[in-house]
């Protein structure tokens, strides 16, 4: 009888490990789903807007990419404003396409509050899909992505 209890406990916690193992073995298969990071170029035209208090409230620096196709991963962009109160610094590059969305990583040094001293840096990941970023937001400053019109978009080709 106790020997029989014996088998029937090994048959268990064999039936769990082997439970156990597929599971794993199917969560690691998972997340080492090939991923749609590629080599590939962006493939949305896009507008940054960094604007001195809120949208729309006067516009510090505007940066418009028209050819996405030549849009890399790690290619730096760069926007700067020096102003009474407003100093900052906007930086972003390109990291990869996935499926229907360009990434970006966008850092940003700015004061963020009126007569501070020092420089708060901020970074996040945006997924542009096409439609409008808030990318940033603070009492000075909101930076902003977004598809440029055809009015930024003759202006950007002018330059």
């Amino acid at each position: 009888m106790i020997q029989q209890v014996l088998n029937d406990m090994k048959i268990f916690l064999i039936a769990v490990t082997l439970l156990a193992l597929a599971f794993s073995a199917n969560a690691e298969m998972s997340t080492n789903a090939p991923l749609t990071v590629t080599n590939l170029p962006a493939h949305l035209k896009t507008k940054v807007s960094l604007y001195e208090g809120k949208e729309d409230s006067g516009v510090a620096a505007v940066d418009i990419n028209f050819t996405p196709e030549t849009t890399y991963p790690e290619r730096v962009e760069k926007s700067k404003i020096v102003a009474p109160g407003h100093a900052a610094e906007l930086k972003w590059r390109f990291v990869r396409r996935d499926n229907d969305k360009d990434i970006y990583h966008f850092t940003f040094k700015h004061l963020a509050e009126t007569g501070a001293t020092n420089l708060t840096l901020s970074a996040k990941m945006v997924e542009f899909d096409g439609k409008k970023v808030v990318v940033f937001r603070d009492p000075q400053h909101t930076v902003v992505m977004e598809i440029p019109n055809d009015e930024d978009l003759k202006a950007a080709q002018r330059n």
